[in-house]
């Protein structure tokens, strides 16, 4: 893949956590949509972490619910998906 012009900006890391921890928080916001639930915090280092939970009716790929990641807006998403393994199709659970 040709990088050279294809911007990545660092938007959040996500962390699955138990629905408990982050369900009644009155800032959590959640997406019906894929029965997910999202609360967003600062690390130590000022870097946005966004805890994210799942209901039992969340279609989202398991490795979204189970796994932590690292997320990017990228200015050409095509172009920064080619060649690479697709483990579940774009998705935007909240706007932004």
């Amino acid at each position: 893949m040709n990088n050279a012009n294809l911007t990545l900006s660092f938007h959040h890391i996500g962390k699955p956590v138990p629905l408990m921890e982050i369900k009644d928080n009155e800032q959590t916001r959640y997406s019906p949509l894929f029965d997910m639930y999202t609360f967003d915090i600062l690390n130590d280092l000022s870097l946005p972490i966004q805890l994210h939970a799942f209901g039992p009716s969340s279609s989202l790929n398991v490795k979204i619910q189970t796994e932590s990641h690292g997320a990017f807006k990228v200015s050409n998403i095509q172009k920064a998906l080619q060649g690479k393994q697709i483990v579940m199709p774009l998705y935007e659970p909240f706007a932004g």
